[in-house]
């Protein structure tokens, strides 16, 4: 990984921050060479005014009354390693905050954002804005097991890990996804798409008068969270980004631990599968007590799939398709064989 006070890069991404605004000034795909930012900046914090509704925003639908963009403070290189490398923006708006950690580490495709925000703004929403320059919008977000196209209307809309742009640019389908860990509101105004970070209204307030009280804000405070920038070319449900969407939110704990005698070697793996388009979602004992191993994957990039299966966990391996986003659920049993089950554990098949 390489940087400097305003550029990190490593083998997929270069990533160029604006000196005087802290947003995202150029992001450039290595592999294809495309700059997603050469039209607009990317990463621009903007806050929405929001007093005219409620706490539930009855029968408002869009939010595009932008009150401003928050203001540069500090940008610096915090953390240069060969490992990774971190560049920190502080944005101010009123008495409000965000702080931005934008980590970029080797073998990472999707740049990391972690946000730690202290808002004191009422009837404010906050968003971060990547606008896309091209043709042919369509917006892609995921829902359970699988993904849904919506309009880019400027709705907002509920999404779960993933949201996605993709645009024609040159006659090429190019977008823009963004990851989130607690974050699951959107919209997407043409060719802006924009993660909701914050929400800042009266709670438990249904459209009252308002009198002069001391009310709680729903958003008012610390607020820390994550979200992450994936690019890619082509459909957004034919590349990885619910693979890399499944990692940003899913990731590994190192227990330190000191020597000790045992009978497990000290590497070992407990599920492989021989398609990078099949993940897992559940690994644990059947609810019967019978001691058998409940395996539930899916299929990501939403392609008829022909894979082998190995559970080192069970010593099992076995052969299985799937059908485009299809979900399945295994049972393995003590022998090592496999039957394929439906949500509720009931044998229907045998592989």
């Amino acid at each position: 990984v390489k940087a400097n006070e305003l550029c990190i890069e490593n083998e997929y991404l270069k990533v160029t921050f604006s000196k005087e605004t802290g947003c995202i000034a150029s992001l450039i795909d290595k592999k294809s060479g495309f700059d997603y930012a050469a039209n607009a900046e990317l990463a621009v914090p903007t806050v929405i005014d929001d007093h005219k509704t409620d706490t539930w925003a009855h029968n408002v639908f869009k939010f595009h009354d932008v009150k401003g963009v928050m203001a540069l403070e500090s940008i610096e290189l915090v953390e240069e390693t060969g490992a990774r490398a971190v560049i920190r923006t502080v944005h101010t708006f009123g008495k409000s905050v965000l702080h931005q950690d934008f980590i970029l580490g080797a073998k990472q495709k999707t740049l990391r954002v972690k946000c730690r925000a202290m808002w004191s703004e009422p009837f404010t929403m906050l968003k971060t804005s990547f606008k896309l320059a091209g043709t042919d919008g369509i917006n892609t977000s995921e829902i359970p097991g699988s993904f849904i196209k919506r309009p880019t209307n400027g709705e907002e809309e509920p999404h779960q890990r993933w949201a996605d742009l993709t645009v024609t640019v040159d006659g090429v389908r190019r977008g823009l996804s963004i990851l989130n860990d607690s974050k699951y509101s959107y919209d997407c105004p043409v060719n802006d798409l924009r993660l909701t970070l914050l929400r800042n209204v009266i709670f438990a307030d249904h459209y009252s008068p308002r009198p002069e009280a001391d009310f709680r804000f729903t958003d008012e405070g610390l607020q820390t969270f994550e979200y992450g920038i994936f690019v890619h070319e082509g459909e957004a449900e034919y590349s990885d980004v619910t693979k890399e969407a499944a990692m940003f939110n899913i990731r590994p704990n190192c227990v330190p631990m000191g020597y000790h005698k045992g009978t497990l070697p000290q590497k070992q793996g407990f599920v492989r599968f021989d398609a990078d388009n099949i993940i897992m979602t559940a690994l644990k004992l059947c609810e019967d007590g019978s001691g058998d191993i409940i395996l539930r994957c899916h299929e990501t990039k939403g392609k008829e799939t022909h894979c082998a299966v190995f559970c080192d966990l069970a010593e099992a391996a076995f052969r299985t398709y799937f059908e485009p986003n299809e979900i399945k659920t295994f049972r393995i049993n003590k022998d090592g064989f496999a039957d394929e089950l439906n949500f509720l554990e009931g044998i229907v098949g045998n592989n």
